[in-house]
């Protein structure tokens, strides 16, 4: 107690030291817990997602074009898919820009295209209605819509009737089939709604494995795990190495990597981005 008495007595004695110090330990505890606070979000919380270390996100690598880090193309998932023995299951994202148009008020949106499998692979179900399921992601059939929690409220009123409701995108009628769970996080920023990912017999085929425009994430085997791979080099499919064994029109070789699944904070718990926080790691493993 006589400590802390002449504490108080030197504090007045000299204010203007006793307010630079204040302000310097405020500045400094303020700049730490703003640090950890990020630190937190980007590296150390867990996605709300089962078994998170399980999930990828998976890139075309040009190694000699000095592209570490390429979108990938529909026929490029399909073989992944369907051929790499360390995936248990896969969904292709995309983005896309639909007009919203409701009571008058027309509103651009940010939509994500994703492939039926996307919530098996997250494991994860909408909060209200249903998944996309295959019937869903047909061509000239796919008009439906999965709305986030945000968009849902904000234009919506959060009416549990929407659901079944058609409402209008970019000049379309679009049937809404659920609504995402609050924390459900998405791989990219301000997402308002979900849309099917159909593809045409042209998108399959092999004229289209250029066309790399999409994301790749997928949930690996239970015996994999993202950490538990080293990097290394290999085709990204040995159907295509046999197809094009002199690289043909791509800039070979090609490779698959694998990145751990981290969403970057964004302002919103539902609308967050890709960040790369590993080393690459080859998917392509027996």
């Amino acid at each position: 107690m006589q400590d802390l008495r002449f504490a108080i007595r030197s504090f007045r004695r000299q204010p203007i030291f006793t307010l630079v110090a204040l302000l310097t330990l405020g500045i400094g505890i303020g700049g730490n817990t703003a640090i950890f606070s990020l630190f937190y979000q980007v590296l150390l919380r867990p996605l709300p997602y089962p078994d998170t270390d399980r999930l990828v996100f998976i890139w075309n690598t040009y190694p000699r074009m000095g592209l570490p880090q390429a979108a990938v193309s529909i026929p490029d998932y399909l073989d992944r898919l369907t051929q790499a023995p360390s995936i248990e299951d896969a969904t292709l994202v995309t983005m896309r820009s639909l007009n919203l148009a409701s009571e008058g008020r027309p509103e651009q949106l940010r939509a994500l295209a994703v492939t039926p499998s996307f919530f098996t692979t997250f494991h994860r179900e909408p909060e209200r209605g249903r998944a996309f399921g295959e019937a869903d992601a047909q061509p000239d059939a796919d008009k439906f819509a999965i709305l986030t929690a945000s968009l849902w409220r904000s234009r919506f009123g959060a009416d549990p009737a929407v659901i079944g409701r058609e409402i209008r995108l970019s000049g379309e009628p679009y049937q809404v089939v659920g609504i995402l769970p609050a924390d459900f996080e998405l791989p990219a920023r301000d997402i308002a709604l979900l849309v099917p990912y159909s593809f045409t017999p042209v998108q399959r085929s092999d004229a289209m494995r250029g066309n790399e425009s999409s994301q790749m994430i997928a949930r690996l085997n239970r015996t994999r795990r993202s950490r538990e791979f080293r990097p290394r080099w290999r085709p990204s499919s040995p159907a295509i190495s046999n197809a094009f064994p002199n690289g043909g029109p791509f800039p070979r070789p090609l490779a698959s990597v694998a990145m751990p699944c981290r969403f970057a904070s964004s302002s919103s718990a539902t609308s967050r981005s890709p960040s790369i926080c590993c080393k690459p790691a080859c998917c392509w493993c027996s």
